[in-house]
């Protein structure tokens, strides 16, 4: 009898010193839809019952490779994530995307130490314009429409003096309609993001991305404040898997694009 209970209580302590030492990380990521990058919302702006996408795929990969983090998504408004993510009182565990370049001004004004991962994904952003325009300069762009929260990298100068005037939304299919229908000169936006939508709007034949005009390249990284070892420990998931996340990006603009 007493070895049937030793044996229950071994049981027991097994399932839930396991289950206990699993740390839920509140991963903060962007309320928009990015598709194929990342989203919470589908090609016709219904809410999607949770974020999806190439990164989300990622997160969820890592969620099972281990069992010593549970990653859980927590969409926020591009504008407020970068305050909540920042707030010593907030939920927020984590960040998805962010990158040591971003936000360098408002991170430095905080004073915290921000751990950043290895690169998860590359991205080049940029502007799109109308095929006609694709010879213009810069000079050329009166009015830039863009994602709420983004900052036109290369173009600062120009808004700065008011050479360039900036129409923002948050949705992506607007940016387009707005292009097409010559409300704005130029979109900026990723070129991944930029070139599913336009195969979703059939837009391919008119519009085109413009490499003539600043670019900005780099990559997108987890972040975190308060768990370093998660950092780290995520740095070993992409290296193992470093062969098939590169597989899967060289075919992201045919991955959940809507």
């Amino acid at each position: 009898m007493k070895f049937y209970f030793k044996l229950l209580s071994l049981i027991y302590c097994l399932f839930f010193c396991q289950a206990k030492a699993v740390q839920i990380i509140q991963l903060g990521v962007e309320d928009v839809n990015f598709f194929p990058i990342y989203g919470t919302y589908d090609g016709n702006d219904n809410k999607l019952l949770e974020y999806d996408g190439y990164s989300a795929d990622i997160f969820r990969l890592f969620n099972k490779s281990q069992n010593k983090y549970e990653i859980k998504f927590n969409p926020v408004q591009i504008k407020r994530l970068f305050l909540e993510f920042l707030d010593p009182k907030s939920i927020l565990d984590a960040k998805y995307p962010d990158d040591p370049n971003w936000a360098m001004d408002l991170k430095k004004s905080k004073g915290l130490k921000i751990y950043y991962s290895l690169p998860v994904i590359k991205y080049t952003d940029g502007v799109f314009v109308l095929k006609e325009n694709q010879k213009n300069d810069i000079t050329k762009i009166k009015t830039l429409g863009m994602i709420l929260g983004f900052s036109p990298i290369g173009y600062e100068e120009y808004i700065k003096s008011g050479k360039i005037k900036l129409e923002q939304t948050i949705n992506v299919k607007i940016l387009f309609d707005w292009l097409i229908n010559k409300k704005v000169d130029a979109i900026y936006i990723s070129k991944s993001i930029g070139e599913c939508k336009l195969n979703i709007l059939k837009y391919s034949d008119k519009i085109v991305f413009n490499d003539k005009l600043p670019v900005l390249s780099g990559s997108y990284r987890l972040s975190s404040i308060k768990y370093p070892e998660l950092i780290k420990d995520f740095d070993i998931f992409l290296n193992k898997k470093k062969n098939f996340l590169g597989q899967m990006q060289k075919n992201i603009t045919k991955f959940k694009c809507h």
